[in-house]
């Protein structure tokens, strides 16, 4: 019976895991694409350069991937937790 209840774990572990390897590949495509929240193309012509665009983005993508990061290690720990 341990033995069935350690597959069951690892399994578990494995589905938790994979969900959030896709969650992380679904935000890159969604945030680092070229349009904000498009599913990339190519940059249109009217696309602004201007420094203060530049910084927002930078602002704002920085702390996106940083916050995202911190949810799932917060998720991995969680997980762990519960599973011992």
């Amino acid at each position: 019976m341990e033995w069935m209840q350690l597959q069951k774990k690892k399994q578990d572990q494995t589905n938790f895991f994979e969900i959030h390897l896709t969650l992380l590949h679904v935000f890159y495509v969604l945030f680092h694409s070229d349009t904000w929240m498009g599913l990339g193309g190519t940059r249109t012509s009217n696309y602004s350069n201007s420094w203060a665009e530049k910084f927002i983005w930078l602002f704002f993508g920085i702390h996106l991937c940083i916050s995202f990061f911190i949810f799932i290690i917060f998720c991995n720990f969680v997980c762990l937790v519960l599973n011992f």
